[in-house]
């Protein structure tokens, strides 16, 4: 067989080893992912998807297991987000995300810090960026305010958020969100960021709550208008031996039932019109919280 094909079939074995017989590659897994590593910046194309790909499936069955291969793993995989062919990046990107569902983490944020976050190509920090916020929703703030790592989250939420990117801003601006709603995170941002800088990224956050705001009465009216139900219904047809002809009913048993008939569907229009009216209050108050002068009653608003 070519080299190429060997090397295939050499990461598919892995790959087969890592369901069936796990404990068997734990007694070497350090030479293993090394021998599997090396294979991601393979030329081929496909020598290297595959390698990606069978990390990914060492991370779904070793998970934390994998904790001492992260640090490696994370800085190659990175590589590939910006320097290889397109399925190759979509392949790239997806073993880190399952990397960060599998292994501890703490070992998988101080990696994304640590090689994501510095990085100088745009494509590495927007898939850190949108790994750490992953991390931090699933950790919780609360959590992470109570680690080591507290300080420096709050200082890379902010890089992030004031990043050239826009994809990367909004994942960094997500992630002050998040952080805003716990008072210790709050004080280390005020720390950690000039007050003009943080202003800058609340008013950007600002702007998109009164665009998602437009949005969403845009959406309310466009329901009240095009949900409203005809008042009058079509009259359906029975069989003329069911049907009773209406000239055989006394005048005041018909003009009961016609107006028996309307109310019925002036009720139903009625019960199937969207509640607008208070979701445009609740917006309306929302937005006058952001507009407010002080840092504190916009904080608020921000936080509702």
């Amino acid at each position: 067989l070519p080299f190429r094909e060997l090397k295939e079939k050499g990461l598919f074995n892995i790959k087969h080893l890592a369901w069936s017989h796990s404990e068997v590659l734990l007694c070497r897994l350090r030479d293993v992912c090394l021998a599997v590593t090396s294979e991601v910046t393979n030329l081929r194309s496909k020598v290297s998807y595959s390698a990606i790909v069978t990390l990914g499936e060492l991370f779904v069955t070793l998970k934390k297991d994998m904790d001492s291969e992260v640090d490696e793993v994370a800085r190659v995989l990175l590589k590939m987000v910006w320097n290889s062919p397109e399925f190759v990046q979509k392949a790239a990107s997806q073993t880190l995300r399952i990397m960060v569902e599998n292994v501890t983490p703490a070992r998988a944020m101080t990696a994304l810090m640590d090689m994501g976050v510095k990085s100088h190509h745009a494509q590495v920090r927007k898939c850190a960026a949108e790994l750490l916020l992953a991390l931090v929703e699933r950790i919780g703030v609360t959590k992470l305010a109570d680690t080591p790592r507290a300080e420096r989250t709050a200082h890379v939420a902010g890089k992030l958020a004031q990043d050239c990117h826009q994809d990367t801003r909004h994942y960094g601006q997500e992630m002050v969100k998040l952080l805003l709603k716990h008072q210790k995170f709050k004080t280390l941002l005020e720390q950690s960021l000039s007050t003009r800088d943080l202003e800058d990224i609340l008013t950007r956050i600002k702007k998109k709550v009164s665009a998602w705001q437009e949005k969403c009465l845009l959406c309310g009216m466009e329901n009240q208008k095009g949900e409203r139900p005809s008042v009058k219904e079509p009259v359906k047809k029975r069989n003329d031996g069911l049907k009773k002809p209406q000239a055989t009913l006394s005048s005041s048993k018909r003009v009961k039932s016609t107006s028996d008939g309307r109310l019925l569907d002036r009720a139903k229009a009625q019960a199937m019109v969207p509640p607008a009216v208070e979701e445009m209050e609740l917006l309306q108050r929302l937005y006058n919280l952001l507009e407010a002068k002080g840092f504190q009653t916009r904080m608020e608003g921000l936080l509702s």
